[in-house]
Order: C-alpha cells, then structure tokens, then sequence
C-alpha cells in the first residue's frame, strides 16, 4: 500500500512535469527546443534573460481553491461524503511531496494552498537557473538544438526540487482552480472520436526502474496532443485525506489488555486500528499465549461475525 500510494503521487508529478516541458514548450513536437522555444519556456516561469539579476526566479505561494468545496463534488457524482476522512490535499493542487520553505511538517504535512480567503504571497521555493536548465539553455545565442528529454530528466529526476518549484511556479499561472498552464495551448478542434473508441490513456517512463533509461515517448494516437497530456495527469489523480486512526504496540499480555480496555471507553473509536506484534522473539511461550487469548477474546467481542472476504 505505501508503495503504490507514493508511486501514484510521484508518477502525477512526473505527468505534470511531461506535460510541460514535452507537450506545451515542444511546440513542434520535433524532440528538440530551439532558441524560440527555450526562450517561451523560461518566459512562462518568469526568467527574464535580459536583466542582469536574472539567475534565480522567485517563487511565492499560490492561492488555490480547488478544495473550496470539494465535497459537493460527490454530491454531483451521486456518491456518499467521506464520513470520518478530512479532505487535505488533492492533486489538482500540484505535488504532495513539496515542501514550502519554512514548512512544518509535524503540522502540515502536506502543501497547503487552499486557505479560504487567503492573501498570503509569501514565498515558498526558488529556481536558480543555471541549477535547474545549465548555462547553455539559458543563453540568447541559437547553438545547438536541445533534446527535451535532457531539459525533463534534469528537473524531474536529477534535481528534483527544480521539478517540484517548477510546478508551484505553473500552479500560480493557472490562477485559483486548473492547470491550464501546463497544458498545451488548444488548437483546431480535434477530429470527432466515435464513440465506441475508447479513451487512450498511455503512459510513460515506463519499461525500467533506472531513471536514465526510462522511455518518455508517446505512440502515436488519434487525440491530438492536449488531450494526451490531460489523460495522463488525470490516469494518476488523487486526493489525500485524514482520518482518525490508533497504533497499538503491543510489547505484553498485560499491555494489549489495558491499552484495549481504555479504547472500549472511548466515547468515539478511531476509523482505523492497528495492533502491532511486538513481542520478543524469544518470549515465553505462556506470554504469547495469553496474547493470544486477549487478542481472541478482543476480536471475539467486537468482530464476532466473519465478513465474506474472511477464511
């Protein structure tokens, strides 16, 4: 379970960032950033080559209201509300995993932008360049054409806090809601798909588990390029939550039994429970027999009908 959560909220953060740099500064789509598109690409985050203190761009909070009601949308989708889980962060918001500067993450540990009401600019990261991009994509002079993927690979994986200050840069130029600024730019409109086609969701960096060899290609495809970039943010969407949980370790008989006993006379119980086997693996087997009965006897009480999934 922590495995797949982290590879979800890591491959979204990846999604973004392909959409950006290959799907939006691409413009045709050749593999290569020229001058132009160098140029474009620096300008939508701010980098302006012409002053002299330009090296670092900047970054301040940006002021989000995608979670400002967020539970009528399960109103809309005709679903029943979380009843014990607290909305805390969704992924229309960016990436979980960045860390404002100044953060405290023993009480917000997730990025928090969704302050209702909220003025706060205060800043949060940011983008030295020559870090980020190198010397050779900042310049003004044409040279050589620049793989897109060397520009990705450097933000996304090499340097990793470039990535996730990109992101907050492109949050705050998509305004309150969306992330119209990591898209590409809507064009003619597509041919019309038939409707019995379904809907392509391809991935990418897929086919190895070292990063600089990872293949960030797309096959060809009937939807045209934005479409391709909105499937693929949307393939890893989630939206993190809270909900009232208890960890149990139990080192003793003696222990479980009272830490038990004092959960039963809680007026509220948590949502989840966890009770951890800490004995000693060299206990005596009396001790982790009566463990065993208190456990028997705790489960027999309050969970005494098997459920279908149960052997």
């Amino acid at each position: 379970m922590f495995l797949s959560v982290h590879y979800q909220i890591e491959k979204h953060r990846e999604g973004l960032l392909w959409s950006f740099f290959f799907g939006r500064s691409d413009l045709d789509q050749d593999g290569f950033y020229n001058l132009s598109e160098r140029t474009a690409l620096l300008a939508e985050l701010d980098f302006d080559s012409t002053s002299l203190n330009s090296s670092t761009i900047i970054i301040r909070r940006p002021i989000r209201t995608s979670l400002c009601g967020f539970s009528n949308n399960y109103d809309h989708a005709g679903l029943e509300r979380p009843k014990e889980t607290s909305l805390l962060f969704t992924s229309a918001d960016g990436f979980a995993g960045f860390t404002p500067v100044g953060a405290n993450l023993v009480s917000t540990p997730w990025p928090s932008f969704h302050d209702e009401g909220s003025t706060r600019r205060d800043i949060v990261c940011e983008i030295e360049v020559e870090t980020c991009f190198g010397n050779a994509f900042a310049s003004v002079t044409p040279g050589d054409p620049s793989p897109v993927v060397d520009a990705f690979r450097r933000v996304a994986h090499t340097n990793p806090l470039c990535g996730d200050c990109i992101i907050v840069q492109l949050l705050n130029k998509s305004g309150p809601k969306g992330l119209s600024a990591f898209l590409p730019r809507p064009g003619p409109s597509p041919r019309r798909r038939p409707l019995s086609t379904p809907v392509e969701v391809a991935a990418v960096g897929l086919g190895t588990s070292s990063h600089n060899l990872l293949d960030f290609s797309l096959p060809p495809s009937f939807l045209a390029i934005r479409e391709r970039c909105v499937a693929l943010i949307q393939r890893y969407s989630y939206v993190l939550g809270d909900s009232p949980s208890t960890f149990i370790q139990g080192v003793s008989p003696n222990v479980l039994k009272d830490v038990l006993r004092t959960l039963e006379n809680e007026e509220t119980w948590p949502s989840f429970l966890t009770i951890n086997d800490d004995l000693r693996e060299n206990e005596a087997e009396s001790t982790i027999e009566a463990f065993n009965v208190e456990l028997q006897r705790w489960f027999g009480e309050h969970f005494g009908t098997k459920t279908r999934w149960e052997l």
